[in-house]
């Protein structure tokens, strides 16, 4: 939840219940807060993407350096060259490899649509991207 607050807001939050307490957190610290918090939400939500498949999202990361939801809609028209990239990510036959992690072209287009609706629902996630 606080990967999806502004830091104004929270400072406003905490501002408004202080009575008496210590003093406040700068919004400076709040937004390193934030920051912390959707670093770590980022690998959590892509691999809710990829179904819990760590492996999936591995080879995303290496095989077709897609390691967040940006990079993964990128990938929009050419679903069967993400396959492919990640299918060949150690020079194997993309075929056999695909064969062997049951990953075929209907998993991967919903991977990229599952992460278009991700970033529509969390639009700090544009802010991070493999290149």
């Amino acid at each position: 939840e606080l990967a999806n607050c502004e830091a104004q807001f929270i400072f406003s939050k905490l501002e408004s219940a202080k009575a008496g307490q210590p003093p406040l957190p700068s919004t400076d610290t709040i937004e390193r807060w934030i920051d912390e918090a959707q670093s770590r939400s980022l690998e959590e939500i892509m691999l809710e993407i990829v179904d819990g498949d760590q492996d999936a999202l591995e080879a995303l990361r290496d095989g077709a350096k897609s390691s967040s939801p940006v990079d993964l809609s990128r990938w929009s028209c050419a679903p069967e060259m993400l396959l492919d990239a990640i299918c060949n990510q150690n020079n194997t036959n993309a075929e056999e490899e695909s064969k062997e992690k049951n990953w075929k072209k209907g998993d991967v287009a919903r991977w990229i649509c599952r992460a278009k609706i991700a970033l529509g629902v969390c639009t700090w996630l544009e802010l991070y991207t493999s290149t």
